[in-house]
C-alpha cells in the first residue's frame, strides 16, 4: 500500500558556529518526543515551501527569518513505520533550508526548549536516525535529494539520489 505524501519543511538556523535545535526530551510531541530536531512543519494549502518554513520557524521559535538557502528534499517513505506503536498514515516529502539571516531577539520555544548547539557537538545529540543521516549529507553536499525508509523496528535505509557539490 502506498501512503499519501504530505509536504513539510525544516530549517537549520546557524550563527556563530552554532545551529538551533528544539529539545523535545521533556515535551510530549507525537514525532519528536525524546529527540532534538530543527524547527519546521507541514505546508498548509496553497502555501509555498518557503512560506511554510518561515511560518513554522516563527510559530515554533518566535524567530523571524530574513533569507533562506535551499538545501534539498528528502522523501520519508513510511509504509512500514510506526508512530507510538501505530502504523504511519502518511509519507513526507521534506524540504530542507538553512538560514544565516534572521532576527532572534524575541526567540523562545513554543514547544520543547531552544538549544543552540555547537557544530562539533551536534553528532552527540539524541536525534532520529534519519535526521542524523540527513545532517551528515548536508555537511558534505550543498544540496541533496534523498529517500529515507524506516521499518517497524526503527531501522532505516537511506538513499542519496542526487546532490550538488559544496561551494560554501
Amino acid at each position: 500500500m502506498t501512503l499519501p505524501v504530505l509536504e513539510a519543511t525544516v530549517c537549520y538556523l546557524r550563527k556563530n558556529g552554532m545551529t538551533l535545535f528544539i529539545d523535545y526530551r521533556n515535551f510530549p510531541h507525537p514525532l519528536h518526543q525524546g529527540y532534538f530536531s530543527p524547527p519546521g512543519g507541514k505546508l498548509e494549502i496553497e502555501e509555498t515551501k518557503e512560506q511554510a518554513v518561515i511560518r513554522e520557524v516563527l510559530e515554533e521559535t518566535h524567530i523571524k527569518i530574513n533569507s533562506l538557502i535551499y538545501r534539498g528534499k528528502v522523501l520519508f517513505s513510511n509504509e512500514k513505520r510506526l508512530f507510538g506503536g501505530k502504523p504511519a498514515k502518511n509519507s513526507y516529502l521534506v524540504h530542507y533550508f538553512d538560514s544565516l539571516d534572521f532576527d532572534d531577539n524575541l526567540a523562545q520555544a513554543t514547544e520543547g526548549a531552544l538549544a543552540w548547539t555547537l557544530e562539533e557537538e551536534i553528532n552527540n545529540l539524541p536525534m532520529r536516525k534519519g535526521d542524523r543521516q540527513i545532517w551528515k549529507w548536508l555537511k558534505i553536499y550543498k544540496e541533496i535529494e534523498a529517500e529515507i525508509v524506516e521499518d517497524e523496528k526503527g531501522s532505516i535505509n537511506a538513499y542519496l539520489i542526487g546532490f550538488k557539490n559544496q561551494d560554501f
